[in-house]
């Protein structure tokens, strides 16, 4: 089921950068498995959106090599 709900960007400056915060619905979060003992996700971005996905540990262990 596709769902959609507005929210605000966040900018707080740190010293000489920029951070970028987004709030999600907890409700979001519960059904894609992301929980304080499992926080880790994966985003991409087309040029257009950005996708947010639960990171598996197979995943994210690929991932890290990367950078």
């Amino acid at each position: 089921m596709y769902k959609m709900k507005k929210s605000v960007v966040k900018y707080r400056k740190e010293e000489d950068e920029w951070t970028i915060k987004v709030d999600l619905p907890k409700e979001w979060a519960n059904e894609m498995g992301i929980k304080p003992n499992a926080k880790d996700v994966m985003l991409s971005f087309d040029g257009e959106k950005i996708i947010i996905e639960k990171a598996s540990k197979r995943r994210l262990g690929k991932w890290r090599k990367k950078i």
